[in-house]
């Protein structure tokens, strides 16, 4: 306890802690992307997704976002038959579950 009370007085220690949490963040989350082509418009970049065979499905930042089948705002997805990658709606998603 008393070495977190230290910290929390070095306020130049603190910032530079933050800082580096938030730089390791960012780095993740671009070496996640990828330039291959997205399974469904072939744009770039993506990000890709394992398949249940040990492959990847590639989807671009504006196909995640948006329901396949209903253009609404996507929340899950699934993997189809065709081995790609499908982002849904709540309500597509229950009526293709269903």
């Amino acid at each position: 306890m008393a070495f977190l009370m230290s910290l929390i007085k070095n306020k130049k220690l603190v910032a530079a802690i933050i800082a580096s949490i938030i730089v390791i963040v960012g780095i993740v989350s671009f070496a996640s992307f990828s330039n291959e082509p997205c399974d469904w418009c072939g744009e770039s970049p993506t990000k890709g997704f394992k398949l249940n065979n040990g492959g990847k499905s590639y989807v671009c930042a504006d196909c995640r976002k948006k329901c396949a089948w209903c253009d609404d705002k996507a929340d899950k997805h699934y993997e189809n038959g065709l081995e790609m990658m499908v982002f849904v709606c709540d309500d597509c998603y229950e009526d293709i579950s269903d």
